[in-house]
């Protein structure tokens, strides 16, 4: 899923930066310039992910090494990356499964990230190719009517949702539709809901805005109104002598 997708690094090493890790060539590779360092891909969407593969040039001209990564990701409902694989030291030999280490996960990202702390054979954080596999997350529609929000996302995402300005004479009433608890505020006009694993309409509603009478006694503006309507006022014609 990996190739060609945006990815960047915490710092690189001039001749050596962090396209070259997933350019779908083992004789390229990233190498940042200290330790500890991070390298991560933005895969644009949601993803099922089972292992994350780090590989090094198999040429025998590369020896044998320990690097010690740690794995973090996060989905498209977040920015913020959690530990997914401890920091582990795994050994890369050319000689013994090719300079390739793979790294079982499971769990549904947006962007994976590795975590680079210690390397046996450089200064820094080395890799040739970063691969992730796994599948594409599935998506689902959610219809947003009489508001925006409305796409196709996969389970779990958190989307902001708003409705429409009300009609005249109209306020909004609140959220229907869909899954109750998954609304932030269903009384709130701006909110957000967590999609599920199904197509959902969600659906903002309005109803007829309270009107209040005002009494204009000795003058004119006597009505009934809606609360903030500014209303002319005008006072009687004095009588003789006042």
């Amino acid at each position: 899923l990996a190739v060609g997708k945006p990815i960047t690094a915490s710092s690189s090493n001039a001749s050596f930066p962090a396209i070259n890790a997933n350019d779908n060539s083992v004789t390229t590779y990233w190498e940042s310039a200290s330790l500890p360092a991070t390298l991560t891909i933005d895969l644009g969407a949601n993803a099922n992910v089972t292992s994350v593969v780090v590989k090094l040039n198999p040429a025998s001209s590369w020896g044998n090494r320990s690097q010690t990564i740690q794995v973090l990701g996060h989905n498209q409902s977040s920015t913020t990356f959690t530990s997914l694989v401890p920091a582990t030291s795994y050994a890369f030999s050319p000689t013994n499964g090719a300079n390739t280490v793979t790294i079982p996960v499971t769990t549904t990202a947006s962007q994976i990230q590795l975590a680079f702390s210690i390397n046996t054979g450089a200064p820094g954080g080395q890799a040739a190719e970063f691969q992730i596999i796994g599948t594409a997350a599935p998506t689902f529609a959610l219809t947003v009517s009489s508001g925006s929000g409305s796409g196709n996302y996969s389970a779990g995402t958190v989307v902001s949702i708003t409705a429409n300005t009300p009609p005249a004479g109209q306020v909004f009433a609140g959220w229907t539709g869909g899954t109750a608890a998954n609304f932030g505020n269903a009384a709130s006009a701006s909110t957000t809901y967590m999609t599920t694993g199904a197509a959902q309409t969600i659906t903002a509603t309005y109803s007829t805005a309270p009107t209040f009478a005002l009494t204009v006694t000795n003058g004119t503006g006597s009505g009934t109104y809606t609360a903030g309507t500014i209303v002319s006022i005008a006072a009687n014609t004095p009588p003789a002598g006042q």
